[in-house]
């Protein structure tokens, strides 16, 4: 009898993959974001109230994207560069960013839960993993500094959105003001559909119940 074994990927390197994939996903808004210049008439044969808020967007965003890129990639090595103990406080934090995720008890609190009758809950001010992550954690003395790199490290992702969004309003002052009125209405159709789906890949699902109702047949003339 054959069988599968699935084994849970670490969150390490996950996370490492995934700020890794944002920054390359930045460098290359960053790119077209360059090459969309070229697309803005010169201000001396167009509107040039028009022309200098289009580039003021394409280069808004080309800074966010180029910084979103640099930023993602060095959080990328931050968390590269975990080991140990750290490793296993990051897939805690993971554990404790998943709502009603209710995983196996770190193996210090089987004994102490049976004794004091109390459950391990995954919570972000509950008990941490192990003794001695919580005596390194109450050694860190430098807590603003620490509060600081906490919060920096998302900035990644927000600097190559709002870059991103930088690029397509660009697109679409561009479209009404230089392009035909049909081709500004697609244009624009599509950015409404686009940050629709954006906003449905945000919403609070159930992921045993999306899963069940997706479908990965592929369409067949």
């Amino acid at each position: 009898m054959i069988r599968t074994v699935k084994v849970e990927r670490d969150m390490q390197e996950v996370t490492v993959e995934g700020y890794r994939t944002l920054g390359v996903v930045s460098t290359f808004i960053a790119g077209i974001e360059a090459q969309c210049f070229s697309l803005v008439p010169d201000a001396n044969t167009s509107s040039s109230s028009a022309v200098q808020a289009i580039k003021a967007l394409f280069t808004i965003g080309l800074l966010l994207s180029s910084f979103g890129a640099v930023t993602a990639l060095l959080a990328a090595r931050w968390f590269d560069l975990l080991k140990g103990d750290e490793v296993d406080l990051l897939n805690h934090r993971w554990a404790c960013a998943r709502e009603g995720f209710s995983g196996p008890s770190p193996e210090h609190h089987s004994k102490r839960d049976s004794e004091l009758n109390e459950k391990f809950e995954y919570t972000h001010e509950g008990a941490l993993p192990s003794p001695s992550i919580r005596e390194q954690v109450d050694a860190c003395k430098n807590y603003v500094r620490n509060w600081i790199v906490a919060q920096v490290i998302f900035i990644p992702f927000y600097l190559i959105l709002f870059g991103f969004y930088a690029l397509v309003i660009g697109i679409i002052v561009y479209t009404w003001k230089f392009q035909a009125l049909a081709a500004a209405i697609v244009c624009t159709a599509i950015v409404i559909l686009g940050c629709v789906v954006i906003m449905c890949l945000h919403l609070n699902f159930e992921t045993m119940g999306a899963l069940n109702l997706m479908s990965f047949r592929r369409l067949r003339l």
